[in-house]
């Protein structure tokens, strides 16, 4: 293989020689190549995750992050869904609420699903639900109802006079006010006479998952629109709430302030360089380069690491800033 012309004083072998021959010979090739590497890069780009997650940036062996983990395992997940369904109607909004709970009790990232309650469950295991002081109180006084009685009976058959209830407290009907037994709790979560009512339902993963907490997210609102509330009521309002709800809108946010972020940069570039070269020309022969440089990166850190953090999330603007010198670099040696 002869290399090309050199100038006066140039090194005649080498890499550089030779790597200059084969792009000089090979320009459609080199083209190709690396736009096959662009497209790869972008759809290997594209499966790149964001972890909102505060501990992503610690070590997997921090002990606040060994603690957090330790405490998620042990406790499981304890944040809710709710569904919170508006209208004037109560019938309606029970009507569209059963149906939610249907489906949402079907899902197999659904741990239980809260609508309707039955209160004679709550009215027959009261004491369940009872505070331990409270219950040590009543066992005391069970002990001394069933200790007076039986001196009672044993003191009709002997000489010793007959023991008497004074001082024992065990009024059932102050266990029934305590304990709200006449007044059994409502069968729905409701407020304002029934206008407004919620279904709430608990997954099985944390609301710190934010993949699954959009995955959630969207799926849920797919099942209320496939309800359709419009036809149980005109006035009919949906809205879900809870944890799951905020981190979706957060990561929602995140990644649009990522993208507006990433595009700001990349405007700023663009007019860079077409002020600097004094022309549009030179704007796609310096970012072409740039952007394919960027999406495989991109598609390595998705391979490699599969998602990124709060700090590395702004990657992509920063790789733009910082690659950019070597084709402005370049452009202007070579004109």
């Amino acid at each position: 293989m002869t290399t090309p012309d050199l100038p006066p004083g140039a090194p005649a072998r080498g890499f550089g020689p030779r790597l200059a021959s084969f792009i000089a010979r090979f320009p459609a090739l080199i083209v190709t190549v690396a736009l096959m590497m662009g497209v790869i890069g972008f759809f290997g780009a594209r499966r790149l995750g964001i972890d909102q997650e505060l501990r992503a940036m610690l070590p997997d062996d921090a002990p606040s992050v060994l603690r957090l983990e330790a405490a998620s395992e042990r406790l499981g997940n304890q944040s809710d869904l709710y569904v919170s369904i508006r209208s004037p109607s109560r019938a309606a909004n029970i009507a569209f609420g059963t149906k939610i709970a249907a489906a949402l009790s079907g899902r197999p990232d659904i741990r239980y699903v809260l609508f309707h309650r039955d209160p004679a469950f709550f009215k027959a295991n009261a004491l369940l639900y009872a505070p331990l002081a409270d219950l040590l109180e009543l066992r005391s006084q069970v002990i001394a109802a069933i200790q007076a009685r039986v001196r009672k009976e044993l003191s009709a058959f002997g000489d010793d006079e007959p023991a008497t209830d004074e001082g024992i407290d065990f009024d059932e009907a102050e266990l029934r006010r305590r304990y709200h037994l006449e007044d059994p709790p409502p069968e729905y979560f409701e407020a304002d006479e029934g206008r407004l009512i919620v279904v709430r339902a608990r997954p099985t993963r944390p609301n710190i998952d934010l993949a699954f907490a959009q995955k959630l997210f969207s799926e849920v609102n797919a099942i209320i629109a496939a309800a359709d509330p419009l036809a149980h009521h005109p006035a009919m309002e949906v809205v879900i709430n809870g944890s799951y709800a905020r981190h979706s809108k957060l990561a929602s946010d995140l990644q649009r302030d990522i993208i507006n972020g990433s595009l700001v940069a990349f405007g700023l570039l663009l007019l860079t360089v077409a002020v600097y070269f004094r022309g549009l020309r030179a704007v796609p022969l310096v970012l072409t380069p740039l952007l394919i440089s960027a999406v495989v990166a991109l598609a390595f850190a998705s391979v490699v690491y599969g998602k990124l953090n709060l700090v590395s999330a702004f990657i992509f603007a920063v790789q733009l800033g910082l690659g950019i010198d070597f084709g402005t670099h370049m452009l202007a040696r070579y004109r």
